[in-house]
């Protein structure tokens, strides 16, 4: 599998990512603003990069697991720009984010691959 097969042209609308997360529309848009992800294409409907799109997806099953209310989501997404790479690169490899905490710990996840991802959203 490839990012093409789950990502046509390796670009998405905020509704097809509204689909592939489960969450509603305003759901989707305030997350490209906090995350301050800025579309690749505005011409027409406006295409986020596949990139950004598993960012989002990530945190959507975040949140799944650890509530909306939590930043926790937030920051291990922000710690996870090389793992979403690697995931990019290989998408049915899988990989593993590691967020270092405030203290001596650090919080490390698990992210399947891309197929999986996706599936599992909502699913929870």
């Amino acid at each position: 599998m490839t990012v093409r097969d789950m990502i046509t042209d390796e670009v998405a609308t905020d509704r097809e990512i509204a689909r592939w997360t489960g969450k509603a529309l305003p759901w989707v848009q305030s997350v490209i603003r906090r995350l301050n992800i800025a579309p690749k294409y505005v011409v027409g409907q406006k295409q986020y990069t596949a990139h950004d799109v598993m960012r989002i997806v990530l945190l959507a099953r975040l949140q799944d697991y650890f509530g909306n209310v939590s930043p926790l989501p937030y920051q291990i997404v922000a710690s996870a720009n090389a793992a979403l790479s690697a995931l990019y690169s290989n998408p049915d490899e899988g990989t593993i984010v590691s967020h270092k905490t405030g203290g001596p710990l650090r919080i490390v996840v698990s992210v399947p691959g891309l197929r999986e991802l996706f599936a599992g959203v909502g699913a929870a």
